[in-house]
Order: structure tokens, then C-alpha cells, then sequence
């Protein structure tokens, strides 16, 4: 487990797609990227930018630690560099999730992991990136998906 309490991913199959939810990890690594490599939905954990987070957040230094350790959350640069290692692949959209109020936004998240994106690597097919929102449900798949 790479969380500070236990935690599971998912992975599931629906007609002929393969989805994936992907949280409070706190690292991801080859095992991770190998086993969700197949994947057409993906929603990943996009918690936190490592500058707002250590600068603009308000937390104690315990939380901000406990966030960017390995036992915590997956930041804006970890989701973007997922992204890309499931790019040119199966991957058709990311649904980018568990934002956090005080050290990102989906706004800012949105935008840090397609420019990440685009300016750091040469992708064919980039999946479409969404976000899911906090509040409401968000609609992964549909028959015309």
C-alpha cells in the first residue's frame, strides 16, 4: 500500500472498454502503470500542485509532508507524467479527480496537466482530459463514449 491507510485501485470491464480509478497512492510505479496499461477510462488522482501546496495552502508542515510523501497523494506532475505513459495506447479519456480545495483547482489542474503535456512530450493521441467534479457524478462512459 502506498497510502497512509489502506487503499485499492480498481479496474473493471464494461462491454468491450476497460476502466480504472486510481487514488490516494501517493506514487505510482511500474506495477501500476503495467496493470492500468490497458485501460480506455481512467479517473486519477490529481490532488495537489507542489507549489500551492507548500506555499499557499495554509497547512501545517506535518500535512503538506504527509501529502507529497509516498504516502500520500498523487500531485499535478505525477497525474501528467501517468498520462503520458499510457498515451498511444487504449487510453480515450481521463477524468482527472480528488482535486483538493486548498492546494489546487480543477481550473488550475486542467491546465497544468495538458500543458505539462504538451510541452514535455510528442503524443499522437492524447485521451481527452475532464474533470470530475467533487460535487456532482460524474458521467465516465456512455454508449456513444
Amino acid at each position: 500500500s502506498y497510502h497512509d491507510v489502506e487503499t485499492v485501485f480498481y479496474k473493471f470491464y464494461i462491454k468491450d472498454n476497460v476502466f480504472a480509478i486510481l487514488t490516494d497512492c501517493g506514487k505510482y510505479d511500474n506495477y501500476i502503470l503495467e496493470t492500468i496499461s490497458d485501460v480506455n477510462f481512467l479517473m486519477l488522482e490529481c490532488n495537489y500542485d507542489l507549489e500551492w501546496l507548500m506555499n499557499k495552502s495554509g497547512y501545517p508542515d506535518f500535512l503538506i509532508n504527509r501529502i507529497k510523501s509516498t504516502k500520500g497523494h498523487l500531485s499535478n506532475e505525477d497525474c501528467a507524467k501517468i498520462i503520458y505513459e499510457l498515451s498511444n495506447k487504449n487510453l480515450k479519456k481521463v477524468f482527472l479527480s480528488h482535486i483538493s480545495k486548498n492546494s489546487n483547482s480543477e481550473e488550475y489542474a486542467y491546465q497544468f496537466v495538458t500543458n505539462y503535456l504538451n510541452s514535455h512530450y510528442n503524443i499522437k493521441n492524447l485521451p481527452e482530459i475532464h474533470i470530475a467534479k467533487r460535487d456532482i457524478i460524474t458521467e465516465i462512459y456512455n454508449d456513444n463514449s
